[in-house]
This record gives structure tokens, sequence and C-alpha cells, in this order.
């Protein structure tokens, strides 16, 4: 018999060899459930099982999510001390299997009360839940709620038939729609966790067991979802030219190359900025100047050359009040 407690359910449903970290920058890495529970980010769903929906509402104020938004309590908020943004979880009474024996009608009905929910607490919707703040932490303030899990169905009672429409990014795509979106979403992720993984000592095995977890968590969004066989395909083809093609100075190169392309384009920017400025400028005398006495033809630049009586006994501001100067 499961404890009424849910912070007593939480430890005891922490995977047993679970994904956790201090701080997300420097990577993830397995640690045993006592020592998982130590670390300041935690995975609460086993491979294969959802037991817990986690929000991720990344604003000031996120603790009243859930009542803006007239949902129903969630069983834990993990909220950051410092900005006010938090974490949400919902439990299921009936975990959800999302492996290949699994059962359909479930997984889909997870997947649209997960959108449903994720469009009206105005949550991120590109979070894939794998890891999350640990609410036993005591880096986060954490407000343990209900006592007793959710049915799906309670759940989906709180949701009106709009709330559950797809976004266009998890829309139902099917044959090699749902590869490509793994494949895009997999590559990004993968990107951002390689240096942290090497930094960390990391070795590619585990490097793609976790891409393999966020895929498996990535690919019950989908309807139908992929064959855990082919999620292991797409992870094994990222995972292994991520690794082959990124380190420290693959990195710095391409981080070179964005600041040249930022410097150009910031350029360029600033010169149809400067341009503008000065039509306004040429404008603006033509319209206070009698026609007669035009300015020149080599713009505001040449004014100093030209006679007082073309200038004016007044100056005026360019880009502010058009008035005389005090």
């Amino acid at each position: 018999m499961s404890p009424a407690n849910p912070q007593m359910r939480f430890e005891a449903a922490v995977p047993r060899v679970a994904y956790a970290t201090d701080n997300l920058a420097k990577g993830i890495s397995r640690q045993n459930r006592s020592a998982a529970l130590e670390a300041r980010y935690i995975q609460p769903n086993a491979r294969y099982l959802i037991r817990y929906l986690i929000f991720d509402v990344d604003r000031p104020g996120a603790y009243f999510a859930a009542c803006d938004a007239m949902l129903p309590p969630p069983h834990w908020i993990a909220e950051n001390r410092e900005n006010g943004r938090a974490h949400l979880a919902y439990e299921l009474a009936d975990p959800v299997p999302i492996s290949d024996l699994a059962r359909r009608a479930p997984m889909r009905f997870l997947a649209a009360i997960k959108c449903g929910f994720t469009r009206r607490l105005g949550a991120d919707r590109g979070f894939v839940g794998l890891i999350t703040k640990n609410p036993v932490h005591s880096h986060w303030r954490t407000e343990w709620g209900r006592s007793q899990p959710y049915q799906l169905g309670e759940l989906a009672d709180w949701l009106f038939p709009n709330d559950v429409l797809k976004f266009n990014q998890i829309e139902r795509v099917t044959g090699l729609g749902r590869n490509c979106s793994l494949f895009d979403n997999l590559r990004i992720i993968a990107y951002r966790a390689i240096l942290p993984q090497r930094s960390d000592g990391g070795s590619r095995a585990a490097f793609i067991d976790y891409l393999t977890q966020v895929g498996i968590t990535l690919n019950s969004q989908f309807t139908p979802p992929l064959a855990i066989s082919e999620i292991r395909a797409t992870v094994r083809s990222v995972a292994n030219w991520t690794w082959r093609r990124f380190d420290d100075r693959q990195f710095s190169q391409i981080q070179a190359r964005r600041g040249k392309m930022g410097g150009l384009i910031s350029g360029e920017v600033r010169a149809a900025r400067r341009d503008a400025r000065a039509d306004v400028a040429r404008d603006l005398l033509r319209q206070l100047v009698p026609s007669t006495n035009a300015p020149p033809e080599g713009g505001i630049s040449d004014m100093a050359s030209c006679p007082k009586e073309c200038q004016g006994e007044q100056e005026f501001k360019i880009g502010g009040d058009h008035g005389p100067a005090p």
C-alpha cells in the first residue's frame, strides 16, 4: 500500500538509478537513489513509465499558476526562491507505460492532458520533463499539496475541448515526419548537453543513454508513437555524430563564427539606422528652410559650409522635439 504522504511517495518512486545534478550547466549523471535525492535536480519518472506530469512555469509568480488557470492543485510546487519560477507536478494514480508493448490509448490520453495543462498554465512547451527541481532539496521553496494521486479522467475534467488541441510543433505526424521531428529535437538537446557531459568525464555510452531517455520522453508526444527501436536508431545517429564533432575547440570556432556574423549584421543594422536618421533630418530641414535655400546635396554633414542664411539663426534638435534650442 502506497504512503498517504506525497513526499514519501515521491522519494519511493524515484528510479533506483536516476539522473541527477546540482548544476544543469555541468551536465547530469546517473546516481543511485539516495545520492540523487541529495541533488538539486532529479529524474522523477522511470524510463518507460510516466508517474508524474511536470510543468515548467518559467515566470515570476509561478506558485499561483494552477489557481490562476483554474486547474486542480498540484501535488507539489518547487519554487526558485530568487525569481519565483517553479516546477508544478501532478501525480498519477495509475502510471502510464510508454514502451513498445504499452497500449496506445492511455498514451494518447496522457499526451492530450499534458498539452491542455501546458496551455492553461502557460508553461514552457519545450520542457521535456526528464529532470525536475528536486522537491525534497532545501534549495527550493517546496509546498506539498494534494495527498491522493489523480486519475487521468479527473485531470481531463478540468479541461475544455480547445485546451487539448495539439500545438503546432507536436501536432499529429505520421511516417517519416515523426522521425524528422524526433531528430530535430534531439540534435538541439545534444548540442547543448555534449560539452557538460565531456567536461564531467562522461562516456559516449552515458551520453547515448541520456539521449535515449530524452528520446523516449519526446516520443510520448507523438500519435501514434515510434517504436523503441526507431528511437534508439535516431539516438545513436545523433549521439555518435555529436560526440565525434563537438569538443571545446569546435565549440569555440562555432561561437567565433556566430560572433563574427553577429558583428556584421549589427554593423549593417547600425548603418541602416544612421541612413534613416539622415533621411529624416533632410526631410525636416526641407520643411523648416525656404525651398530657395535648400540644404546642400552633400547632406547634413555639409551644413558647416552652408551660408548662415541657409542654416538659419536657430538650431534644431534631430531625433527629439523639433524647436528652438534653449
